[in-house]
């Protein structure tokens, strides 16, 4: 069974599902998407990933750097790579910050 759903004048279409409790899903709202300026010009992010640290962690493949979105406080760390020709295209959460990241 289809049920069609009005939200801002735009039409959506979603499917009546039963879940465990035999209750019927409702359709979820919309999310909501933040869009935030890199301090680095030209920085090209790549790839993001949460932190252990609950922040967003991403490549700036741009400018051979890794960035930090600090979600609390709304502020960006930058940490340079030691090579500035690196274009650095991928990121994995090791247990204190992820990997490549973290300061010795």
């Amino acid at each position: 069974m289809r049920q069609t759903v009005k939200k801002l004048s735009r039409e959506v279409t979603v499917r009546n599902e039963t879940i465990a409790t035999g209750a019927v899903a409702r359709p979820r709202p919309a999310p909501l998407i933040r869009e935030h300026i890199i301090p680095t010009r030209d920085s090209r992010p790549y790839i993001v990933v949460e932190g252990p640290d609950r922040n967003l962690w991403f490549c700036e493949s741009g400018a051979s750097k890794i960035g930090c979105y600090d979600t609390r406080s709304g502020g960006f760390i930058e940490f340079s790579l030691p090579s500035p020709d690196s274009t650095p295209i991928g990121i994995a959460v090791g247990a204190e910050a992820p990997s490549g990241s973290r300061r010795r």
